[in-house]
């Protein structure tokens, strides 16, 4: 069954991949930083408490190595990003891994 059409009233607005709005093309550099870095920086923290909680004993279990290796990964990803923050002019990405426990 297909949405009947808009009508004049609602504004029909195109979406981006993903379903995202469009971004705006006078958009500057400072308010892009802001919009991205805002939400990844949610997300990775909202990523870490999930984290977190695997390493509740009643829930879960885990090897000594298992854990140093995913606190090794996650510090050695911090230091790029503070490395980037500090050094903006250099490589801004490497590619990205599968992890294996």
């Amino acid at each position: 069954m297909s949405k009947p059409p808009a009508s004049p009233s609602q504004p029909v607005t195109a979406r981006r991949k993903g379903g995202r709005p469009p971004v705006d093309p006078n958009e500057t550099p400072s308010d892009r930083f802001r919009r991205l870095a805002g939400s990844r920086v949610a997300a990775t923290l909202d990523a870490l408490r999930l984290l977190r909680q695997c390493f509740v004993t009643g829930s879960y279990e885990w090897t000594p190595d298992q854990a140093d290796k995913a606190i090794k990964a996650i510090e050695a990803e911090g230091a790029l990003l503070v490395k980037a923050a500090r050094n903006p002019s250099g490589p801004s990405a490497r590619k990205r891994g599968a992890f294996d426990l």
